[in-house]
């Protein structure tokens, strides 16, 4: 029998290059889900070092597309790989069709911004709670 889920027990990852972003992620996150283990990253290299030692605790990740260096659909697969389990979401405020396509291929879900933080929390429980049950 699988432990019971507890959607007050997640480890999340955030990753955008728009540090304001990031700092807004951390701020309500932290408020609606205070026991959620919460790391986030502007540079998608750090947020790769931080999956690669932790990677096994880490329950979602959630990444915009488009950043400079190493965009989120790179850095996905990167991830994908190593640890298929996470959870992968991916945020965008404009991505074109292949984009797209290219998403739906590497990630659980796809999100596009602007996203109500009470929403994009709200999407990441769901997620956690179906692999949990094993829907995904």
């Amino acid at each position: 029998m699988s432990k019971e889920f507890d959607p007050e027990k997640l480890s999340v990852v955030f990753v955008d290059d728009d540090k304001l972003l990031v700092d807004l992620f951390r701020m309500l996150a932290g408020e609606i889900h205070p026991g959620w283990e919460i790391q986030c990253f502007s540079d998608p290299m750090r947020a790769l070092a931080y999956v690669k030692g932790y990677g096994s605790r880490i329950d979602v990740m959630v990444c915009d597309v488009n950043m400079p260096f190493v965009s989120g659909l790179q850095l996905f697969e990167i991830i994908r790989l190593k640890y298929p389990l996470i959870i992968k979401i991916t945020l965008s405020g404009n991505i074109d069709s292949r984009t797209i396509m290219d998403s739906v291929k590497i990630a659980e879900y796809n999100l596009c911004k602007p996203i109500k933080g009470e929403a994009l929390c709200g999407k990441i429980v769901e997620l956690a709670r179906l692999r949990h049950e094993g829907a995904i």
